[in-house]
């Protein structure tokens, strides 16, 4: 049997646990209302004022209507598909770099870090902002060719800090963030 906590202990931890339920309550009751919101008849939520706490007569019909666009189903498609798609890639891709980077004797390694380090040279030179809080941005990225979506958008690209880190295991001292 352990001692018993001091009542100065048992005080902070019970602050401390109500100020983390109170920050429970404060991030999930917008959740909440939306949901409750959604599935609530419109002209009853009109009518109500103050916290909503129930839904005021279960209706479907919003989320009926929203399904009805085609365009919604293949814009949840088209959203998995490129996430899954290039976090595929961008693994695949990073871990073959990351292998490349870790070994002494494997082919075309300085050519690797070479054009590694050069490509992000060129982006870091042509596409970043001169503003200290916007670093790490890429400000005129493509984010889809294919679907011409997305073109010339700022974008923040953390996987160079993972490559300048390789580099910089390799003895490389040059940083582009």
């Amino acid at each position: 049997m352990g001692l018993k906590p001091a009542f100065t202990e048992r005080l902070t931890d019970r602050i401390i646990i109500g100020f983390l339920l109170l920050l429970v309550v404060i991030t999930a009751y917008p959740l909440i209302y939306v949901v409750l919101a959604s599935v609530s008849d419109g002209s009853a939520l009109l009518a109500h004022s103050g916290i909503l706490l129930k839904s005021y007569g279960f209706h479907l019909a919003a989320y009926a209507k929203v399904l009805e666009n085609p365009g919604i189903l293949k814009g949840y498609l088209n959203t998995f598909y490129i996430v899954f798609a290039s976090v595929a890639v961008n693994m695949s891709i990073t871990s073959l770099t990351a292998y490349v980077l870790s070994r002494k004797q494997v082919l075309w390694n300085k050519v690797v870090i070479f054009n590694g380090a050069e490509i992000m040279k060129a982006l870091f030179e042509n596409y970043t902002p001169d503003i200290p809080s916007e670093e790490g941005l890429l400000m005129r990225a493509t984010g889809s060719v294919p679907h011409n979506a997305e073109i010339e958008v700022p974008i923040i690209y953390g996987d160079y800090f993972y490559v300048e880190a390789l580099l910089k295991l390799k003895g490389e001292t040059k940083l582009f963030w």
